[in-house]
């Protein structure tokens, strides 16, 4: 009899404190009665009166959606299940003491599964596995305590490629990338691959269909540093940069046929120093020197038979100074001086055979007589 006493008092205690949880029935309350406040990375839920939430509770949200959860002492714990305003289910979570513990699967309108996240006390820990509406597996994710550690694919189609489908796969341990990385189409043939020496230092490669490397980068600390190179389809380099924590340092572009096209010196400003063209036979079109971005200095253009046909002095970024023109045949064509910009002073014009045939006098870029 004593032992019956107890065992009913201990239930009378229980359905005092856990109502809910003896006669197994939802509490229904709207989301506006209820309060929540944060501790790190737990959530307490409050009633309309103040106190912690304990039981079982359907919590009516906007617009007719609403879930049902089980709260310990304020704290989620168990399975919540979340529904939209049509009562489908939209997505099931398992807590443990107000934190995620256990699996969290959404889901699409039809019911079938949308994402798998696995958790444990509030971090994600597994495998994820995220679904597109046909049911195709697109993406698995693999964390360890909320460290991405392990092997992660992701699945896509290219609208450009016609719906082609790609397959790309990285790899992780305690939080950083290692090892080899691939995007692949799937009948093997590589889009791009990165190769991790250390954390944060790997070497990138960018390919054209016919199997091609079309790009080639290094990487320092996610930034590009050292020499970077992209190549045309026949594989004969094309442009060749160097670059040293992302700022760009040097580049030469080619021509298909080997011949050299362009050549330049960079800071974080821009240009700096002497920039050179190339015609496709390997004759000079122009040369300019740069200062922090700007033409500084006397600037040489040529013709394709490497004959000057310019020359002009500039400053700050702007022609300062005096400006020759030539004809083919090394005949002036026409001669003057600009200032901060302007055309200034007296301008010559000459025919093919060297003669003068005008003359105009500038002030400021306005013609004062000729």
């Amino acid at each position: 009899m004593r032992k019956i006493f107890i065992t009913i008092k201990f239930l009378c205690i229980i359905s005092m404190l856990f109502p809910c949880l003896i006669n197994g029935q939802n509490k229904t309350i709207s989301i506006q009665t209820v309060r929540t406040v944060d501790f790190g990375m737990t959530t307490i839920y409050y009633g309309k009166d103040g106190a912690v939430l304990n039981g079982k509770y359907k919590i009516a949200e906007r617009h007719g959606s609403y879930n049902e959860a089980t709260y310990v002492d304020g704290k989620r714990h168990g399975i919540s299940n979340y529904y939209d305003d049509l009562g489908n289910l939209t997505s099931k979570a398992s807590f443990k003491n107000g934190l995620p513990d256990g699996t969290t699967t959404s889901f699409y309108q039809d019911g079938k599964i949308a994402s798998i996240y696995r958790w444990k006390e509030g971090k994600l820990h597994g495998k994820i596995e995220n679904y597109n509406s046909k049911g195709d597996l697109t993406r698995t994710e693999s964390y360890k305590l909320g460290q991405k550690d392990g092997t992660w694919v992701h699945h896509t189609r290219s609208p450009q490629q016609n719906d082609r489908k790609a397959t790309t796969t990285e790899h992780y341990k305690d939080g950083k990338p290692i090892g080899n990385w691939l995007e692949a189409w799937e009948n093997g043939d590589k889009i791009q691959t990165k190769d991790y020496i250390g954390p944060e230092e790997y070497i990138e490669k960018e390919y054209y269909s016919n199997g091609k490397i079309e790009a080639l980068k290094t990487y320092k600390s996610y930034k590009l540093h050292g020499l970077v190179g992209y190549y045309y389809k026949s594989g004969k380099k094309m442009n060749v940069r160097e670059y040293i924590a992302d700022v760009k340092v040097k580049e030469k572009k080619y021509y298909e046929n080997g011949t050299l096209g362009f050549s330049c010196s960079y800071n974080k400003m821009g240009e700096h120093g002497k920039e050179e063209s190339y015609n496709a036979d390997g004759q000079k079109t122009r040369i300019v020197n740069y200062t922090n971005g700007e033409k500084d200095g006397i600037e040489y253009r040529y013709y394709d038979n490497g004959k000057l046909e310019i020359e002009r002095e500039y400053e700050n970024g702007t022609q300062h100074g005096a400006y020759k023109e030539y004809y083919e045949n090394g005949k002036p064509k026409r001669t003057g001086e600009f200032l901060n910009g302007r055309k200034n002073g007296t301008w010559k014009e000459y025919n093919i055979n060297g003669n003068i045939q005008k003359e105009i006098f500038y002030k400021s870029g306005n013609v004062v007589s000729q």
